[in-house]
């Protein structure tokens, strides 16, 4: 049976290094539909289109779709794609660094990005689309909705909920059993210890509202 192909939506940093991993574990990519040239090393010799809607050249039946767009505050530009890719019957394939660890005992929905050295612990549920970047610590029971984003070195600890479409800024500490809102964004190095409300931001030692 032949490997479906890989299509990777997006050209930039977080493309290439989707496109890495998945090379690494015998994966390489088909096609890069972007607008932008194709700078990235990782990226370069890929058949590449401009025009998000060439897609149409792949029958839904022979390939999956990695969105390679990188995650951004207050951002839905990931979430449109996947919703319009979806409706035409695309299929999204969950990416997993074989450097990050994921127990037996946690689930990572479809289309989640989980990147090298992550850790996701037993009893977290990590739903569609869920960027988990590098380094990043996902404790025991925790939940992260959907298109969200922990960023490197960010640590969930035990029982904290995070909404969907929340940005989880690099080097943040969310404490057990705290949640924090749809949209919200926590900015870098933050300790949030109290819950937080969808779509404001934190920032700083204690997580202050901006």
């Amino acid at each position: 049976m032949n490997k479906p192909a890989i299509l990777m939506f997006g050209a930039g940093g977080h493309a290439s290094v989707l496109a890495d991993i998945l090379m690494k574990q015998g994966q390489p990519l088909t096609a890069v539909f972007s607008p932008q040239s194709i700078q990235r090393q990782a990226l370069i010799g890929i058949t590449h289109y401009k025009d998000d809607q060439d897609v149409t050249l792949f029958n839904p039946e022979d390939c999956q779709v990695v969105i390679g767009i990188g995650p951004q505050p207050y951002g839905d530009s990931r979430s449109k794609l996947a919703s319009n890719l979806q409706s035409r019957g695309y299929r999204f394939t969950t990416v997993i660094a074989d450097s990050a660890e994921v127990s037996t005992y946690a689930s990572v929905q479809l289309g989640g990005q989980v990147l090298s050295g992550a850790i996701i612990n037993a009893g977290a549920h990590i739903e569609q689309h869920v960027v988990v970047n590098t380094r990043a610590l996902i404790e025991h029971d925790c939940k992260v909705a959907s298109f969200s984003h922990i960023a490197p070195g960010a640590v969930l600890l035990g029982g904290a909920e995070i909404g969907p479409h929340a940005y989880i800024g690099a080097g943040a500490t969310v404490l057990p059993s705290v949640k924090v809102g749809s949209g919200a964004v926590v900015g870098a190095g933050a300790l949030v210890d109290r819950d937080v409300e969808s779509n404001a931001v934190v920032y700083g030692a204690r997580a202050k509202q901006k």
